[in-house]
């Protein structure tokens, strides 16, 4: 069920051709509940095709987008951004192999 109180829009908003971001977070529903058509309905008025929500569900952190809105209803595209772990790729320090001469 979709809480208002964990709903904000990120940085300035503007009624321009960029996307809008919004942050939301939920401690109850999975991340395929928010997809569920209708999820984000009651916030119809502030999102235009293009909108960008980042979503921290009880199971996963994704970035989502409003495919359409048509009247009250909003259209999630079914393309999401999933965060994935990082890789564990140590750097490596790059290592001086001058050797100093003796004065």
């Amino acid at each position: 069920m979709f809480d208002d109180t964990c709903f904000s829009p990120i940085g300035g908003q503007t009624i321009k051709s960029a996307p809008t971001v919004y942050s939301y977070r939920t401690e109850t529903d999975t991340l395929q509940n928010v997809m569920v058509p209708g999820y984000f309905n009651s916030k119809s008025l502030l999102f235009a095709p293009g909108s960008i929500i980042n979503v921290v569900a009880v199971d996963e952190i994704a970035q989502v987008f409003v495919k359409a809105v048509e009247g009250v209803n909003v259209v999630m595209d079914e393309r999401v951004i999933l965060a994935q772990p990082l890789k564990a790729n140590p750097v490596k320090k790059k290592t001086n192999n001058r050797t100093q001469k003796a004065a």
